[in-house]
């Protein structure tokens, strides 16, 4: 295994990789406002959570890799 897997190697981010990190967030956050309106169903969840997976995925994508 390498420790990048895990988290364990970890590396300061530039001011562009901070500012992008915070930008996706804020995207993020208006759609989930979006989707929370909705009615309560399985789907809703579901989205809900993937978003958070998407925003997951980006960030640990710059940390490891940059922009």
């Amino acid at each position: 295994m390498n420790e990048e897997a895990f988290g364990l190697s970890y590396r300061t981010l530039s001011d562009p990789e901070r500012e992008t990190m915070f930008e996706a967030r804020q995207v993020a956050m208006q759609f989930a406002e979006i989707i929370n309106d909705f009615n309560a169903s399985r789907e809703k969840e579901l989205a809900v959570a993937r978003l958070e997976e998407a925003l997951m995925w980006t960030s640990k994508h710059i940390a490891l890799h940059g922009i």
